[in-house]
């Protein structure tokens, strides 16, 4: 089976103070993307730079061992449409819609593809076997191909794998105001 090259950016950081989880990176045989809740690795991509200050990212996936993967299983996540609101991008403070302030810029704003607004997704949890995790994270990793999930465990990170790489996603430690049990109706 051939492997599937996916965008590693949507499981970086949009956190600007953590300048360090902006953009994948190389390390070893793996390039990684992580925002500090989901980190995925794939065999290192030659486009992908090393970074010194990046985490030590390898550590994590040898601490978290899995074994029994199982193909996952088709889950219905709750909608939100009624929870998502828009509210004005920080990126690019005053100067709306733009990279930077200069006038003779074309350069649009990452965060808000030149828009003023970002969509604020309120903070949505799902439990799933027992574990509690944010509902973005899992809708992220339902898109991914060929998933398979390891064992769920209450407290540690959830490890799956899919055609092209692999991945980690830390539970969290309780649920949110809006929660939802999840129920797998099949194998997928």
């Amino acid at each position: 089976m051939e492997k599937t090259v996916i965008d590693l950016q949507p499981f970086c950081s949009k956190d600007a103070s953590r300048t360090y989880l902006l953009k994948p990176f190389s390390r070893g045989e793996f390039s990684y993307a992580t925002n500090g809740h989901i980190m995925v690795r794939v065999p290192r991509r030659s486009d992908i730079g090393e970074d010194s200050k990046a985490p030590a990212t390898e550590k994590v996936f040898d601490d978290n061992v899995a074994d029994g993967f199982e193909p996952a299983p088709v889950i219905k996540l709750p909608d939100l449409t009624e929870m998502i609101t828009k509210e004005e991008c920080q990126g690019c403070e005053n100067h709306i819609g733009k990279g930077c302030e200069c006038e003779m810029c074309q350069c649009t704003c990452d965060e808000c593809d030149g828009t003023g607004e970002v969509e604020s997704e309120s903070t949505v949890s799902v439990g799933i076997k027992g574990a509690i995790y944010m509902r973005k994270y899992i809708a992220m990793l339902l898109a991914l191909p060929d998933l398979e999930f390891g064992p769920i465990h209450k407290t540690n990170p959830l490890r799956f794998r899919f055609n092209g790489g692999e991945a980690l996603l830390q539970p969290m430690r309780g649920r949110a105001d809006d929660h939802f049990e999840i129920i797998p109706l099949t194998s997928a």
